[in-house]
């Protein structure tokens, strides 16, 4: 076939027939895959479509740890600091007049100033909550009592002494003292009056601040260890003739920690006014 062309159409007619059947088949071919002319008549292979794209594969394994690294180099070292300051510590005498004159200390840094003081603190309160009468402490308090309408003379009653802050130990009852009440009866002597007023006096010199100062109803004092009831003047209505009697009834012959009681007694009254103060100072 090709000589019958080369006869009929020579080789340039050849040429041209092969390259017109190349040009019509070769878009159709291409869209397969295969193989293509150019324009310049070579042949070259045509790729066919992508097809999707798969899925990821799975993770490869870690890999090795690299080497350690080298270790740095060292610093240099710093410069010297400078010297610190010695403290000092004086004593601060209590009187002086730093700190109030309570006395402390003195904390100075070596040739930084006069120092900072630290001053001792002040005294306390001694009525503490919960606790008892410091030793040679004195507090004072108020008793009384007002009644009427008794069934019949003799008119009996009771008026509480209580402590505010309880005492350590009970008093015995040669240390309760009753100041500005003074029992008489009739028909004494002039031996028991005068014995009476001797005692009396006794007492008083226990209720007493010991200094000059003259204890009473307003000022109520006790020494050390004593227990002082100053009796005001007592109001009785009477139906008959009268008289007042107080007894120390504390108990157990004295008074107990808390305080006690005392005994009343208006002899033709059918109402008693009957108050007072009282000083203890703690032994």
């Amino acid at each position: 076939m090709l000589a019958t062309l080369r006869m009929r159409f020579g080789i340039p007619g050849v040429i041209a027939v092969i390259a017109l059947v190349f040009a019509l088949t070769g878009g159709a071919l291409a869209g397969v895959g295969g193989y293509a002319t150019s324009s310049k008549g070579k042949v070259k292979k045509v790729p066919g479509p992508r097809g999707p794209q798969g899925k990821p594969g799975a993770q490869g394994p870690i890999g090795p740890a690299g080497p350690a690294g080298s270790n740095g180099t060292s610093g240099t070292p710093g410069a010297p600091g400078k010297d610190g300051r010695s403290v000092t510590v004086g004593e601060i005498e209590p009187g002086e007049e730093r700190c109030e004159e309570r006395g402390g200390i003195i904390v100075a840094e070596e040739g930084a100033g006069p120092g900072k003081e630290v001053c001792n603190g002040a005294e306390g309160s001694p009525w503490t909550a919960g606790g008892t009468l410091p030793a040679g402490k004195t507090e004072t308090g108020a008793w009384s009592f007002a009644g009427r309408g008794f069934a019949g003379p003799p008119a009996t009653a009771f008026a509480t002494v209580s402590f505010p802050v309880p005492l350590s130990s009970p008093l015995p009852e040669e240390n309760v003292h009753l100041i500005g009440y003074s029992v008489e009866h009739e028909g004494e002597t002039q031996e028991e009056i005068e014995e009476r007023e001797e005692k009396e006096a006794e007492e008083f010199e226990m209720c007493d601040d010991g200094e000059g100062e003259v204890a009473s109803e307003q000022n109520p004092e006790a020494d050390l260890g004593q227990l002082c009831v100053f009796v005001g003047s007592p109001f009785v209505g009477a139906t008959e003739s009268t008289h007042i009697l107080i007894e120390k009834s504390f108990g157990a012959g004295g008074i107990g920690k808390a305080g006690g009681n005392l005994h009343i007694v208006g002899y033709g009254a059918n109402e008693l006014v009957v108050f007072g103060t009282f000083a203890v100072t703690a032994p």
